[in-house]
């Protein structure tokens, strides 16, 4: 009977709510300030066999509104072709976009909307984990 080998999940965020929250603990969390570091960070993971478990730019809100993200992925011991495209298109998206998200950064929205947008990212995280 084989045994079942628990999951090591790491966790990258720019989402000072998902850092802060304790329910988050038991697995490896990534804190980034910029959203540009959290994704290439996820990328990097990617090269080195990690898997995602999370879409980058999933949610309901425009990749281009929300400044925070939070990418869930698994460890494994080879490249996730699948993961790697979606996670180069994810960066071409935000490049895109990425003037769009800077007008919208978290430093010019009113402290109300920054912790909506944190709790909409973290929400998304909590329901996976």
């Amino acid at each position: 009977m084989a045994q079942n080998k628990e999951k090591v999940l790491t966790i990258i965020t720019n989402n000072p709510l998902v850092k802060s929250e304790s329910i988050l603990t038991e697995h490896t969390t990534l804190f980034f300030s910029d959203l540009d570091k959290v994704l290439t960070k996820a990328r990097d993971l990617i090269h080195q066999g990690y898997t995602l478990i999370t879409h980058p730019l999933a949610g309901s809100v425009k990749p281009w509104a929300n400044p925070y993200r939070t990418v869930l992925l698994e460890e494994n011991e080879q490249l996730n072709m699948r993961s790697l495209e979606i996670m180069e298109n994810s960066l071409q998206k935000y490049d895109q976009f990425k003037n769009d998200l800077e007008e919208n950064s978290s430093e010019k929205l009113n402290e109300s909307i920054r912790e909506d947008y944190q709790l909409i990212d973290y929400d998304l995280i909590k329901e996976l984990i």
